[in-house]
This record gives C-alpha cells, structure tokens and sequence, in this order.
C-alpha cells in the first residue's frame, strides 16, 4: 500500500492512486471510410481539444457502428486527456463520444472533482511534455500517467478552487472573444475604407446611394479624385535583401548590431518584433543599399498557406535595419502614407492581381519587378491620413483588450501555481471565503 504524506492539510498521492486511466482504442479509425457516418456516435480527435475550452460539446466527425466498435467510449462528466501530438491537453467530455489511442480517460471518483482535475491537469503540461518519448510524433504512456505526482485537498477545497480559476478561464474567453470581433470589424472597416473613402463628413462614402460619388478605373469603381497608381510610382526606391552568400547566418552576432528584418518578422499590417538576428555595425555597412528605416514599408515575397506571399507592414523601429532575402523594401513618397499604402496591399481586392503574378514550386513567391507594376488607388494625403487614423482608434481598443487578456492569463498562471500547490487556500480569497 503507498503511504500518503500530508502537506498543508492536503494529501500527496499520484494519479494513479486516485483514478482508474483507461487509453483509447488502437488502431485509431482513422484510415477507412466505412468507420465513418454522418449521425453516428462522436469522434473526438486532437484537434479538438483547445487549450481555451473546458468543456467539449460538439465534433467536427462521426463514427460508423463499427468505428465505434473499435473505439473506446466516453460519457459527459469524464475527463480526457492527450497523450500523442499535443501532449497533456485535457477537456471535459460534454457529449456522448469515443476516443481513440491518442488519448486516455479518467474514469470519475468520489475523490477527485472533474474540474479540480482539468486544472491539475493543465499545470502538469510541462511535465508531460518532457516525458514523452519522441518518434514519428511526441507521445506518452499510461504508466507516466499514473505515476504523476498530484497534491489533493478535500473535494469541498478542489470544487472551489476550480471555481475560482474557471471565473478566470471565462473572463480570458470573454476577452479573447472581443478581440476576435473587433479584428473581424477592423477587416471590414478597412476594406470599406479602402474602396470608399470617406467624404467631407468624414463618413463612408455610400455608392448605391451616391453614385455619382465614384468614377470607372482600371481598379473598378473607386471615389472621385482618386487615382489607380502602380506601386512603382509611390515608392523613391525598392530594394530587396542581399542575394544569396553576401548575408548569411554565419555574419549574425549576439546584440548590440544592426537589427536584420526577416520574413518572420513581416505580418499582415504589423510588424512583428521578436525571433531576433543581428550583423555587425560594420558589415552592415556594406550592405547600406538595403537598409529599412522608420516609416518603410516591408513585403514578404514568399508565402504559404498561413502567411500570404505580398503581406505588408511598416517599419517602425528608431534605428535602422538591414532586409534579408526574400523581404522587400518599399520607400513611400511624401504622398504617400506609410500605413496606408502598407493597408492596400494587404486587402484582397488589390492584393488579388498578385496571384496571377506569383511564382515558385514548393511555396508562392513574387518577385520585386512583378510586385511594383501592382496598382492601387491613392486618395489625397490629407485623406489618407483621415482613413489611418480611424483603423488607429480601432486597434487601440484591440490593443486595450489584448493587454487585458495578457494580464488575466498573468493572473491565472500565478493563481494556478498557488492555488494548486496549496501555497495560497480559497479561504484567503476574500470573495471565496465563508
């Protein structure tokens, strides 16, 4: 019999001590048709268990009677867990559902509070993650399972400690979901932007209602008094990285350098400022005909299903930069606003003409000449800075909300870590305690 040790009133066991773990079916139903039906039992896979989600009530795949006869089964209230691909990903089964080996079950206890559980579970990622045994694919065993250390209060404790982290689980859903809704409204906002402008009321010009407001161009229908431009003729010069051995992992140094621009670091409307690599002040010298500077605009030339080739950002670091291969680098004229010549090349109404222009085997590519002969409408100055500044108070409240998501994910990972070790008791929680 394991002997139990008592630390701060709650009791040190395992998992396997405190619940029966069953693994899923093998060989998963993954590779016949007739496993599959359209109204049969649920097939819960990888996939669908998120991180952000508790609980599971719907799947994107059914099984067959005899898929489900190789599977094994899962009733809501149970807790499942990955152990292949995504290691340690739990969820509450919601539904009526089968699993197959890439997870294990926990059949429920009087002892252990399902919620409690899913929380435990996920503080114990990293641990489970640096078990698994790698191969064609990350993947741990049932005995790792079992074996996995577990501190446990009394059910009343574990019951209230998942209430207190599910509050906060729901308040980052919550913020994740406004943020997901204002991207979507600054999509549209941008692309009616774009295409219509805005009149002298600073509203969006309306062509059903006013279309004498809009002229013919090469573009289509676009506001009066804009132009269809190539983007060669708004750009004092384009430059792209050095070719081939003249830039080179080799030439990197630790920091302090000159900042290298790679295609990592270009995003659809935002630069992004992580994964480093830097070159001497000296060597970056020699390569100056292709440095970016504040306010210019870079483009990736390759692209693949999650990153378009042809996206856009604006540089807006304080010092200056060297572009790698594959990154363009594009200097507005005065006319142009940086982030609105960046912004029309992102939409796809104008980005479309750069699809029949790409180029490449394994991944999209578009070269520099095919890239500057794209047009694009321009509007005045004055109304391109009046269409900026409007996407700019948007994603201010974007900005606002993702800071807010960030902090609560702050809150939860320290809370977790106190509330699950025991360090910090529910009874000190002012709105929790009796």
């Amino acid at each position: 019999m394991r002997v139990e040790k008592t630390i701060s009133g709650w009791r040190q066991t395992t998992l396997g001590n405190e619940t029966r773990i069953r693994r899923g079916a093998s060989p998963r139903p993954i590779d016949n048709p007739r496993w599959f039906s359209s109204d049969g039992p649920a097939w819960i896979r990888i996939a669908d268990v998120t991180a952000s989600v508790r609980q599971l009530l719907r799947t994107t795949q059914r099984l067959s009677s005899e898929g489900a006869m190789l599977s094994v089964s899962v009733s809501p209230g149970q807790v499942i867990m990955s152990i292949a691909a995504t290691v340690g990903r739990p969820i509450i089964v919601g539904i009526d559902a089968c699993i197959h080996d890439g997870f294990v079950v926990f059949d429920r206890h009087s002892r252990l509070d399902p919620g409690f559980l899913v929380h435990h579970l996920r503080q114990m990622e990293p641990y489970f993650t640096g078990q698994g045994q790698t191969g064609t694919q990350a993947n741990i065993n049932t005995q790792i399972v079992e074996a996995s250390p577990l501190r446990l209060p009394s059910l009343a404790e574990q019951r209230t400690i998942a209430a207190v982290l599910d509050t906060i689980d729901d308040a980052i859903q919550k913020t994740e979901q406004i943020i997901a809704k204002l991207q979507q409204v600054k999509q549209g906002l941008l692309h009616d932007l774009l295409t219509r402008g805005i009149d002298d009321n600073g509203e969006l010009r309306d062509p059903e209602r006013h279309p004498e407001q809009f002229q013919d161009s090469p573009l289509g229908r676009i506001p009066k008094g804009w132009r269809a431009e190539s983007l060669g003729s708004l750009v004092t010069s384009a430059v792209d990285g050095p070719f081939g051995s003249a830039l080179k992992s080799e030439h990197y140094v630790p920091q302090p350098g000159v900042r290298l621009v790679r295609l990592q670091n270009i995003g659809s409307g935002e630069f992004i400022d992580h994964d480093h690599a830097w070159i001497s002040q000296r060597y970056a010298e020699t390569l100056r005909r292709h440095d970016a500077v504040s306010g210019d605009v870079l483009v990736a030339s390759l692209g693949d299903e999650n990153h378009p080739y042809g996206r856009a950002c604006v540089f807006q670091d304080g010092s200056w930069a060297i572009v790698k291969a594959d990154c363009f680098r594009l200097r507005p004229t005065g006319f142009m606003n940086s982030d609105f010549l960046a912004a029309s090349l992102n939409i796809d109404v104008y980005h479309r003409p750069l699809r029949g222009l790409a180029q490449g085997v394994t991944r999209d590519r578009v070269n520099l000449g095919n890239l500057l002969r794209v047009r694009l409408p321009v509007p005045s100055r004055e109304e391109q800075n009046s269409i900026i500044n409007m996407v700019d108070s948007l994603q201010r409240r974007i900005t606002c909300e993702q800071n807010r998501a960030q902090k609560l994910r702050s809150t939860k990972a320290g809370l977790s870590e106190d509330l699950l070790t025991g360090r910090v008791r529910t009874t000190s929680l002012p709105e929790f305690s009796a």
